[in-house]
């Protein structure tokens, strides 16, 4: 899977069209450097600030403005006028940021501001931004004729476990995986309310569970990234734990039936010969100088 993924980075034709990107938030600010929330993770890793790629969020962020605009003059070709939406919702230190951004400038990246939609998150973690993203889709929901099409923006390394935790076939789109949980249902009394409790406490057939869904990977080269052996081994090892391990497992088992990435990609392609993992030596040095050039650039806007 993750070879697959990075092999798709460069090939365009296995993206259909979209309504919405979700973009996740990854390491790292809007301006290149640590959050808070980072520097705890870090701390207990054992790692710092030059052991691991801090535009993270950067990258993932001007990779989904990319793609929305392509999107956008492809309807406008059809004689479209809708607008592909990007969805964000970061730790409060990344959203805060992004809000002062898009307020002072009206656009990030050179997008309009109204279609950048910023959301907060109950925990700083993929779990958080999955439980805010299914709430924020039931409220915009009358924005889509049909079954929102989703395309999410991560990391390649992510994108194995982005898509079990998305899917259609996710625990966390089941009341059994909240009803077994006592402190999450306190998590989310506290910071959104009995009503919300209560929704995700009942049988749920929503936007999220029934969207299309779609992914893209940033990086070609999963060990093109610094810190890429530490990344790549902590989320294989977390796509095992929770979905085999955990009780109540938080994500798929397998990815789900409704990635229309993943299908298209078994279809057009053989997996047996024309996948071959090379995984070269961890390419280190460099990495500082070139992740000074993006923070300056990214500065500069």
């Amino acid at each position: 899977e993750y070879k697959l993924f990075e092999t798709l980075h460069s090939k365009a034709h296995y993206i259909s069209p979209f309504d919405m990107v979700i973009c996740l938030s990854g390491r790292g600010n809007l301006q290149g450097t640590l959050c808070l929330a980072d520097k705890g993770k870090l701390a207990k890793q054992g790692r710092n600030s030059l052991s691991i790629d801090t535009l993270d969020t950067m990258d993932r962020f001007r990779a989904s403005v990319t793609l929305a605009k392509i999107q956008n003059a492809y309807n406008q070709k059809l004689n479209c006028q809708k607008r592909v939406l990007i969805y964000f919702n970061g730790t409060k230190e990344q959203n805060e940021q992004l809000r002062a951004i898009v307020t002072s400038k009206k656009k990030f990246l050179g997008y309009p501001s109204q279609w950048i939609m910023i959301d907060d998150i109950p925990m700083d973690s993929t779990l958080g931004q999955g439980i805010a993203l299914r709430l924020f889709l039931e409220k915009i929901k009358h924005l889509f004729s049909a079954p929102p099409k989703l395309l999410f923006i991560s990391n390649t390394y992510h994108i194995p476990r982005v898509l079990r935790t998305f899917g259609s076939d996710s625990p966390l789109l089941k009341p059994n995986f909240y009803l077994s949980n006592l402190g999450l249902q306190k998590i989310i009394f506290e910071k959104l309310g009995d009503e919300a409790l209560n929704y995700f406490l009942t049988a749920y057939d929503g936007a999220l569970k029934r969207s299309e869904i779609q992914c893209y990977g940033i990086d070609s080269h999963i060990s093109s990234k610094l810190g890429w052996k530490h990344d790549l081994t902590g989320d294989m090892q977390a796509t095992v734990r929770y979905s085999h391990y955990q009780i109540p497992p938080s994500i798929a088992e397998n990815i789900p039936e409704n990635v229309k990435t993943f299908q298209k990609a078994i279809v057009r392609h053989s997996l047996l010969w024309q996948f071959k993992l090379h995984l070269p030596e961890s390419k280190e040095e460099g990495h500082i100088q070139k992740k000074e050039e993006s923070k300056k650039a990214m500065i500069k806007f």
